[in-house]
């Protein structure tokens, strides 16, 4: 089951034995509804390729597509372009979630449909140090070392 508010039971047992089988399947994206819970594979896994990028804006349907980081960039996007009005992303969650790889997903995505050139997207990355600085927590999980580069 890829969306949570299609469970037959809201009992938080029956929400995390959701989310643990997808997870334990590399599944980390699943819906609850409008919102995408995303959870850390702690591991690099390959959901993020030029086909990926392809298949999320060619969709005529972006809500039957599997959840992913990229349908929603791709729903964003759609509306800022259909509505000509600024749209918003939440990215939300503890230290270490993946918030900040979250958000370059986006950019990636935004980068593909706009054919914008790469050296912005690394312009947009390079300045991460000063706004991960505002949130820069160190975690069990997480270094989080934030001047890497």
């Amino acid at each position: 089951m890829d969306d949570l508010a299609k469970l037959p039971s809201i009992d938080p047992s029956v929400v995390m034995e959701t989310l643990q089988q997808r997870h334990t399947k590399d599944e980390i994206y699943t819906k609850n509804g409008a919102v995408l819970v995303a959870i850390n594979p702690y591991k690099p896994i390959n959901i993020y390729t030029d086909a990926h990028l392809k298949q999320y804006k060619s969709s005529m349907a972006l809500e039957q597509e599997p959840p992913h980081i990229f349908a929603v960039a791709a729903a964003t996007h759609r509306s800022l372009i259909s509505e000509g009005t600024n749209q918003a992303m939440v990215i939300s969650g503890e230290s270490g979630a993946g918030k900040t790889e979250s958000a370059r997903f986006v950019l990636q995505y935004l980068r593909f449909v706009s054919n914008a050139s790469e050296d912005l997207e690394l312009r947009i990355h390079t300045s991460q140090p000063l706004t991960e600085a505002f949130g820069c927590a160190k975690t069990m999980r997480n270094d989080n070392r934030c001047a890497r580069e």
